[in-house]
């Protein structure tokens, strides 16, 4: 019996030092892996609104990685896209320190009773590091790099906060249709800010980050619907709404529009996208008047139907004002979509 006590209390200890060293080595690890708050201020995710000088859109010029992103402070995003994609993605991200150890463990006894992987246990701040890391290209899913975000992920949370974390996540997040974060995508597919969207429209959007492309509204709406479904009955069996808002959001019909992204004052638009290319992932307002642009385009179609029979098939107009220098109006040809005339 005193024997047993003993091989008791050594294989106690064994197992504290074993511990302890544990603990040591992952601390020593995440002094090595660092954290990326530096790359918050990349712009791959962000495309180049350009406005005339009154604030209307000219065009939204993609980002070099062919993205239209928008970003918003956090309390602008909404509650209703924020709670569905916290339940949809990380329901403890308030709870844990950037890893969630329960998550964990759930994931490893779902994936040997599936005897395959069907569930990552990334927890929000690990996927907002793997964006960060990456620049929202998809790397390699091996277990030195899930080590290395997990790692990555703590230390990130001991820099920032957790709303710093989710309004950074939430505005990389590809929602397809290269639309990148809640506000290309509520505006992209239903032609409102995300602070208005519906309970049904919240939960049809943070399904999508999850396969973009399988996922596609437009070609596999079937898909995109059984996940809203699911995600809609998490939502209310976890309580974030009501059995009313339920009912009304599983009844509610929910179709994306087809949008076209305006492209005005075109020979305008891409001199302005390419002698400034600092302004790439920035708002810029610019000195054009879009309905003198519009008024001056339809002179020039009068005026080129006007002098056809004289061989005149081509016309361009520059109007600046002098004073300041400012253009604000360009017509570079007769039609810039057409490769003879442009």
């Amino acid at each position: 019996m005193i024997r047993g006590r003993r091989l008791g209390a050594k294989a106690a200890l064994t197992f504290v030092w074993v511990a302890l060293i544990g603990v040591f080595v992952w601390q020593l690890y995440r002094t090595l892996a660092g954290e990326p708050a530096a790359r918050l201020s990349d712009r791959w995710h962000r495309s180049t609104p350009l406005y005339d000088r009154h604030g209307r859109l000219l065009r939204d010029l993609p980002s070099k990685a062919g993205l239209r992103g928008h970003p918003l402070p956090l309390e602008q995003v909404g509650g209703r896209l924020v709670a569905a994609t916290l339940v949809a993605e990380d329901k403890r991200f308030f709870e844990h320190s950037g890893v969630d150890g329960r998550a964990i463990l759930r994931a490893v006894g779902q994936n040997a009773r599936h005897v395959r992987i069907v569930s990552g246990a990334s927890t929000v701040t690990q996927q907002l590091v793997k964006l960060l890391d990456s620049g929202g290209q998809l790397g390699p899913r091996t277990v030195q790099v899930k080590l290395r975000e997990s790692a990555r992920a703590q230390n990130l949370e001991q820099q920032i906060g957790k709303e710093a974390i989710l309004e950074a996540y939430l505005n990389r997040l590809n929602y397809g249709r290269s639309l990148v974060g809640p506000n290309a995508a509520a505006r992209g597919y239903f032609g409102i800010a995300p602070s208005r969207l519906s309970w049904a429209q919240a939960a049809f959007l943070a399904v999508l980050p999850r396969a973009p492309s399988y996922l596609d509204p437009y070609q596999h709406p079937d898909r995109v619907h059984k996940r809203q479904q699911r995600l809609l009955d998490d939502l209310h069996e976890h309580g974030v709404i009501t059995e009313a808002d339920y009912q009304r959001a599983v009844g509610e019909p929910v179709a994306p529009k087809r949008r076209r992204h305006p492209f005005a004052a075109p020979h305008f638009v891409r001199a302005v996208g390419a002698r400034h290319p600092r302004h790439r992932g920035r708002v810029v307002q610019t000195t054009l008047d879009l309905e003198l642009q519009r008024d001056v385009e339809g002179l020039v179609h009068t005026h080129l139907a006007l002098v056809a029979d004289r061989g005149a098939d081509n016309a361009a107009v520059l109007v600046v004002d002098n004073p300041t220098g400012e253009v604000l109006a360009y017509v570079g040809s007769r039609d810039f979509f057409d490769d003879a005339s442009a």
